[in-house]
């Protein structure tokens, strides 16, 4: 009964973080996309880069706190050795390519902020187009390689996949273990030595110049010290040390899926110049609304003939016919005196 009511409440709250991510990632995008966040081009290429991959994470999550809730959202029958339906074969190969460039996604934006800092004479000569496009290319191609091997080797039946109950989701069994450590080290390990490496040297060189960058050095610190957090519980996993399930599910599964809310915040909306933007785009709105009200209050003020609206006997006094009016009116002033 403990067990079960702690894989209700640990879905729940996967889900929990799952939507929230999503509703981030998406509404970063939107901004981006209808320019109501201004940032540089390449950038911008950048930091939707790191939100789709964010936002796909954020769906995996949500069918990962639905899976640990029910079986049938894993994609296997509830009955007791149920049989696993075609989505328990299509959520392990499909999700891979996100969770192997999770953390490769953030290294072009790293390298993008790194060249700002320490070379910011040469950053609008080296972070070009070209040099932004080769980056994510080399990001996204090994992942998406890697799964179709994956995929082939399945259907040539040299690898299966099975529910696992322990995890609560279907995983592939029967990989090469070579491969498999090979991955995690190219995928996961060896980018995030290089994201924490890059964001010392940027906090070092801050820190050296002795200018006063708080702001950035806080975001720097905190991108490091969320990373370390979200992966080093997975990177112990991997390397093979047995967690009990408690310890399992909060530190690796749990936590893996928060960065999914942080990074949106940390990456986009701490920036000052995304919340400058976001303050100008809302103050224009006001600004707006405000002119429109107090143009409102005047004409409301104003006599009936010169804001323009109808008289008592239904008709619309005219710009041409005010000048007969204000004659006709001094002309019986004259004769009343």
């Amino acid at each position: 009964m403990a067990v079960c009511t702690f894989r209700l409440i640990n879905g729940s709250v996967i889900v929990l973080i799952g939507g929230v991510g999503f509703v981030l990632c998406v509404t970063v995008v939107c901004c981006i996309t209808f320019n109501i966040i201004h940032l540089s081009e390449q950038q911008n290429v950048f930091v939707m880069n790191v939100l789709v991959c964010e936002s796909c994470i954020a769906v995996i999550g949500l069918l990962r706190g639905m899976g640990i809730i029910s079986r049938k959202w894993a994609g296997v029958e509830e009955e007791p050795g149920g049989r696993e339906l075609i989505f328990c074969h299509i959520y392990p190969l499909v999700s891979r390519i996100f969770w192997y460039s999770k953390v490769p996604a953030l290294l072009p934006l790293t390298i993008d902020r790194f060249v700002a800092v320490v070379f910011p004479l040469r950053h609008k000569s080296w972070i070009t187009r070209r040099t932004s496009l080769v980056m994510i290319t080399a990001q996204w191609t090994p992942c998406i390689l890697l799964v179709i091997y994956q995929i082939i080797n399945f259907y040539l039946g040299n690898s299966q996949i099975r529910y696992q109950k322990f995890y609560h989701r279907c995983v592939l069994y029967g990989e090469n273990k070579l491969i498999n450590r090979l991955d995690a080290v190219v995928f996961t390990i060896t980018p995030f030595i290089v994201i924490a490496i890059l964001y010392a040297i940027i906090i070092y060189n801050i820190i050296k110049s002795g200018r006063n960058c708080t702001k950035l050095l806080f975001r720097s610190s905190m991108i490091v010290i969320m990373c370390v957090v979200a992966y080093t519980p997975t990177f112990i996993l991997e390397a093979g040390v047995r967690m009990s399930y408690t310890c399992a599910q909060v530190s690796t599964v749990t936590l893996y899926y928060v960065n999914c809310v942080f990074d949106p915040i940390i990456y986009v909306y701490s920036d000052p110049n995304v919340r400058g933007s976001l303050r100008w785009r809302v103050g224009d709105r006001r600004r707006r609304r405000g002119a429109v009200f107090n143009s409102t209050i005047r004409r409301s003020r104003l006599p009936s003939y010169q804001a323009g609206s109808r008289g008592s006997i239904g008709t619309r006094v005219t710009n041409s016919s005010r000048g007969s009016i204000d004659n006709s009116s001094r002309y019986n002033l004259m004769v009343s005196k």
